[in-house]
């Protein structure tokens, strides 16, 4: 029997941009498959969604079984269509480079990119027969460079390069492919962070670190951007018959790209480093 409803696979769905997605589509008749990490917690806000609305599936983007388990079932449930895959899970790993572990350093590149890298490539033939859309969650952190957070930047600049050259490769096969790059906004995603876990004796590293605590302490304790604004932005994406490369969202987001495109490159981030410096060393004792 052929499929009724549009069908949409998000991951990272436990909390964040990624349940609000589950939701949102869910709630616009989409057949959703979300991804746990842990399927046995479902967040309270996915329970008692209409029947059939709404699949759960465990998925840790670092298993190459869980994945391959993962598109068997769009496979055979979905009869082999997908029509849109929203890349969402990811984490943050902050801190000095020298106090990222090896093992931390290849979880934060295989969560937020090779992972996403390689559920898509498997995805492939079930988006294209759908003609469907590839939806990949970035960060304004993707389009420029923030001291301590390296890595996750890192993470971030790689799916942006990965979704710009896939759009081009896939535009024939109807498959189109999207980024959203959000700013700050209020979710859980400063309680998943990491810090690095090895010791770095250097002074001016400890004072950035303890900088760093102390600014996103503050902003923990105060409200926060909703994250509804996200939410809508991949719906309409999803939806939308001509999609466009890139999606920023949020204030910030969309003056850091503004500040790139009014200035040559060398004075946008001798501006950048200027705040970053204010924020992290000189206001470090007033902070504190």
């Amino acid at each position: 029997m052929a499929l009724s409803a549009r069908t949409v696979l998000v991951t990272g769905a436990s909390s964040g941009f990624g349940l609000g997605l589950a939701r949102a589509f869910a709630g616009r008749g989409w057949r959703v498959l979300a991804t746990l990490r842990d399927p046995t917690r479902v967040p309270a806000e996915l329970q008692g969604l209409p029947h059939g609305a709404l699949e759960i599936a465990a998925l840790d983007l670092t298993s190459r079984e869980q994945i391959g388990a993962l598109v068997a079932h769009v496979t055979t449930s979905f009869e082999g269509r997908l029509d849109c895959l929203v890349n969402n899970a990811g984490f943050g790993l902050l801190g000095p480079l020298a106090t990222c572990s090896e093992a931390q350093i290849r979880r934060q590149l295989e969560v937020n990119f090779t992972g996403a890298v390689l559920l898509t490539q498997a995805l492939l033939p079930a988006l294209t027969r759908a003609r469907g859309r590839i939806i990949n969650i970035s960060s304004m952190l993707g389009e420029s460079g923030v001291p301590l957070n390296s890595l996750y930047c890192a993470s971030k600049h790689a799916l942006d390069g990965f979704s710009k050259a896939l759009r081009h490769e896939l535009a024939p096969r109807g498959v189109q492919v999207a980024v959203v790059a959000p700013g700050g906004f209020r979710t859980r995603f400063r309680d998943n962070l990491q810090w690095g876990e090895l010791p770095d004796a250097d002074p001016v590293a400890q004072r950035q670190s303890a900088a760093l605590r102390a600014l996103l302490a503050r902003r923990g304790a105060r409200p926060g951007p909703d994250a509804q604004p996200v939410v809508d932005a991949v719906i309409a994406l999803a939806q939308r018959r001509r999609i466009p490369a890139v999606v920023r969202v949020g204030r910030d987001a969309q003056l850091v790209h503004a500040l790139y495109r009014v200035l040559p490159r060398s004075w946008a981030d001798a501006v950048l480093g200027r705040i970053f410096q204010r924020l992290l060393l000189e206001r470090q004792g007033h902070d504190g």
